[in-house]
């Protein structure tokens, strides 16, 4: 018997076609009447009906020639079926990631994850530094929750999803795919969490922290990539220096790379003082075979050998500066050879000064080496002091850009302002257009160093300054002058004119930066200040270093006032904000240790709540 295309109907109408001629059971079962409802039944037998055309009197070949006219109404049940299946695929497909079915979906959540517990152990430790000098039980045992949770990350399990994410998906992973990948891969193999564990509980219990550096060696060992395996060495030498230096040389027999196992001989010998590990290190970088790498690996040691005496420093300097005369590409040849000059310079001023100019640079190259050349000789000569000044501020008009000059320029303004203002004036004009960022925060340092002999005209050079935050930020520093101070220079009002600027400041986070100078002058105004600040973390912050001003002027009350305040603000900020919660508690634990430690003591369990959220 040979049935229609449409014997079976929609939906539950199942047609039962029998032999013989005999009458069709058919019609929809009483389940589909109670899932469609009665409004689809008449569809149904419109659907199953005889219809004119039909030749063979059996049921053996019927058709349905109505075929267009229920389409639609079964599109639209189809419709209304996908939508009710919805949540049921939803928890199935919850259920087949979580049994990892599906290794890309498994991989994003395993990254969630590792970036709530790194935050996490982040905020423990945080915790228990700022802790450490008034409860050291806390800190300890805030170390140790620590350590607990950076253990229970599955490891080994996020490294073989990433290998099935790439081995199923390779050739349809785009880079924000592939950059997730890496960095669920990084932060699997990483082991700074343990050294940093390690740092935080070895003034409270050094046994402790050797065990989290154990666990930091051996996730080091486990990583294929050299690189960062070698990285991740070199830290964890030179942290163990200061704890067990056999071990440290033991860590630094494990590395591969040169230049990475001569800085962490470098490091191990700078934190012992040891005049044996640094010869290694010489040795070990004269044997080096790439010329650039053995001339910086000298370089670095003849800075880091404060147990050497100059002659021999400035000796290896000199030869480093030989061997970067040698390289044949001309801009990193002139590169490293201001890099050795700026090393000497921090050795002997004179001596870097006489690397510099024989360099001969028309590309900005010479600049860092003149500059530090500059800041130590002010104090043994000071006409080659300004010889070096004039040299440095030479040199920035060969450097690329106008930001780059305009950093150089700040920092020179920055440091010859407190010896030679109008130097630093003249370089202040010389000043290219269109970076005023640099520019305010050099005249405000002019501003500020020239208040010690001309007061009226520091006040009149910072109210000159184009950015409203930095100059109210420096008006504010000099109203904290003395009344007769402001009265000779005639600036009497000065505080009020300060207070009343800021205070149209509105709803901005930068009034942040001004709260310490207007406390200075009326700690009422400097609460009006913050109020006005959209954040309420950011409102905690302010008030947090208003307690500590308060309690600096020795107003004790107001300064718990302050403080009571910044924990109803912390208590209303959002709990996505772990992070900087747990650390603003941290501040505000230490905070109330000064006063009332039984109160701190709450603030710090409240930021291990804040942790854990």
């Amino acid at each position: 018997m040979r049935s229609g295309p449409f014997d079976k109907c929609f939906f539950g109408a199942w047609v039962k076609v029998c032999p013989g001629g005999k009458k069709p059971v058919s019609g929809p079962s009483k389940a589909s009447e109670r899932y469609f409802g009665r409004w689809f039944i008449p569809f149904l037998k419109f659907a199953k009906n005889k219809t004119p055309g039909v030749e063979n009197k059996n049921c053996s070949n019927r058709r349905v020639h109505h075929f267009p006219f229920c389409l639609l109404p079964g599109l639209l049940i189809v419709f209304l079926m996908l939508s009710s299946l919805a949540p049921f695929a939803r928890a199935q497909g919850c259920g087949q990631i979580q049994s990892g079915k599906f290794p890309w979906f498994t991989a994003r959540a395993l990254r969630a994850d590792q970036i709530k517990t790194q935050n996490q152990i982040l905020a423990l430790c945080d915790l228990a530094k700022k802790a450490a000098p008034v409860f050291p039980r806390l800190a300890l045992d805030l170390a140790r929750q620590a350590l607990s949770l950076e253990c229970s990350q599955e490891k080994a399990r996020a490294v073989s999803l990433v290998g099935d994410v790439r081995r199923l998906f390779a050739k349809r992973l785009g880079a924000d795919q592939e950059k997730m990948l890496q960095g669920l891969e990084s932060r699997a193999r990483a082991a700074w969490r343990f050294r940093l564990i390690g740092q935080t509980a070895q003034a409270l219990q050094p046994e402790f922290s050797l065990i989290a550096y154990d666990f930091a060696l051996r996730t080091c060992l486990t990583n294929p990539d050299v690189r960062q395996r070698d990285a991740e060495l070199v830290e964890l030498a030179a942290v163990l220096a200061r704890h067990n230096r056999w071990k440290a040389w033991v860590l630094i027999r494990l590395i591969k790379e040169k230049t990475a196992k001569v800085r962490a001989m470098r490091l191990v010998a700078s934190a012992g003082n040891s005049w044996f590990e640094m010869g290694c290190a010489l040795v070990l970088a004269q044997t080096m075979e790439d010329p650039a790498s053995r001339i910086k690996a000298l370089s670095g040691i003849a800075k880091s050998a404060v147990m050497w005496n100059k002659s021999l420093r400035t000796e290896l300097c000199t030869r480093a500066f030989d061997l970067a005369k040698e390289i044949n590409d001309k801009s990193l040849r002139a590169w490293l050879e201001g890099r050795v000059a700026a090393d000497a310079a921090l050795i002997d001023p004179h001596e870097g000064l006489a690397l510099a100019m024989a360099m001969g640079s028309r590309d900005g190259t010479a600049f860092e080496a003149f500059f530090q050349a500059a800041v130590g000789l002010e104090v043994l000569n000071a006409v080659q002091a300004s010889r070096a000044w004039l040299l440095a501020w030479d040199q920035v008009g060969y450097l690329g850009g106008e930001p780059e000059k305009a950093l150089a320029l700040g920092r020179i303004v920055r440091a010859v302002s407190g010896v030679d203002p109008k130097f630093a004036s003249e370089v202040l004009q010389s000043w290219p257009r269109g970076e005023f960022l640099v520019r305010t925060e050099a005249e405000a340092a002019l501003a500020l160093s020239m208040a010690g002999n001309d007061l009226a005209g520091a006040i009149a050079m910072a109210g000159r300054i184009r950015d409203q935050v930095v100059r109210l930020r420096t008006l504010a520093r000099l109203a904290g002058a003395s009344s007769y101070e402001l009265q000779k220079a005639g600036q009497e009002r000065l505080p009020e004119k300060v207070l009343m600027e800021s205070g149209n400041l509105g709803e901005s986070e930068t009034a942040l930066l001004l709260i310490p100078s207007v406390a200075a002058i009326s700690p009422a105004r400097a609460v009006g200040l913050i109020q006005k600040i959209n954040e309420p973390l950011n409102r905690a912050k302010g008030l947090i270093r208003l307690a500590r001003i308060l309690w600096h002027q020795g107003r004790d009350r107001e300064a718990v006032s302050a403080l009571n305040m910044a924990l109803w603000e912390i208590n209303c900020t959002k709990n996505q904000q772990t992070l900087d919660n747990v650390r603003i508690l941290g501040d505000m634990g230490r905070g109330w240790a000064l006063i009332d430690p039984g109160k701190a003591k709450k603030v710090f369990l409240l930021g291990v709540q804040a942790a854990y959220r």
